[in-house]
């Protein structure tokens, strides 16, 4: 998985050992080209999938350069969305997200909507899966509050938690479902081994309790360098509830300072570089 600095927010691409593709997302611009083709081989233009999280701008831009330059097999979207709901975003990211649906329709590229427990399997005979969970109909979204989908991937006995750009309520959501609104936990839904923010750490944007229920050994996460703080040091003792504290320090990976940032899995042991 190649955790990548794209503007807005950031982009990921799942590369498999049987050559599965999987993109999510493509950033504010088309950086995600780029990213791409220092990846790829320059003379493959083949993604098997696409994954849009949500409809913001930030997250669909680059997507639309992608799906016209390579061979895009499907694409999931979440079947709630702004749009969905009739909270009008700024009309530039309407229409670069109806952009992007038009195009996905021109070509006769399979759509595929998902909600909270839906399984997307790239392959009935890989080890890869994954779970949505979130977003959810029984939620009081808000202009504060969009919804966007959150991924739990799963790669053998690993698994990454892709929890986005959402907020605090929606984290909130999270922590108190249970297992039996999802189809693949047996245990805690949320316990992965590496979790993935849009955003910066502080406790206005990522929550102490999602720390706590999630227990990653890793954390990636994106904020500008020039905004860190003491923080990042393992300095003054810091306040309990700061969830940032409990992640070892050598364990945070930031996008932003990092430009990419690859999780490593073989199914049963994970490492982030």
């Amino acid at each position: 998985m190649y955790i990548l600095n794209t503007k807005g927010k950031p982009s990921i691409f799942i590369w498999t050992p049987n050559d599965e593709r999987i993109l999510i997302n493509g950033g504010a611009n088309s950086d995600i080209i780029r990213n791409l083709t220092s990846i790829l081989p320059f003379y493959s233009r083949r993604i098997d999938t696409v994954i849009v999280t949500s409809d913001d701008e930030n997250d669909v831009t680059g997507l639309v350069d992608v799906i016209s330059r390579y061979n895009v097999g499907k694409v999931i979207i979440p079947k709630i969305t702004a749009e969905s709901l009739g909270f009008s975003l700024a009309s530039t990211t309407d229409q670069i997200y109806e952009i992007l649906l038009d195009k996905v329709n021109q070509l006769k590229i399979p759509i595929k909507e998902v909600e909270r427990g839906d399984i997307i399997m790239t392959n009935t005979n890989t080890k890869l899966n994954a779970e949505v969970l979130f977003p959810v109909d029984q939620f009081k979204y808000s202009k504060s509050s969009l919804p966007e989908m959150v991924l739990k991937i799963s790669y053998g006995n690993t698994s990454i938690l892709l929890l986005g750009n959402v907020g605090l309520k929606a984290q909130k959501s999270l922590i108190a479902s249970t297992r039996t609104e999802f189809n693949n936990c047996s245990s805690n839904c949320l316990t992965s081994d590496v979790l993935v923010v849009s955003h910066n750490f502080s406790t206005s944007s990522l929550s102490a309790s999602l720390i706590n229920a999630v227990h990653p050994k890793y954390l990636v996460y994106s904020q500008t360098v020039s905004n860190l703080s003491f923080r990042l040091s393992s300095g003054p003792k810091p306040p309990k509830v700061d969830p940032i504290y409990m992640i070892p320090y050598k364990n945070r990976f930031n996008i932003k300072q990092k430009n990419t940032v690859m999780v490593l899995s073989d199914g049963t042991s994970i490492e982030v570089i």
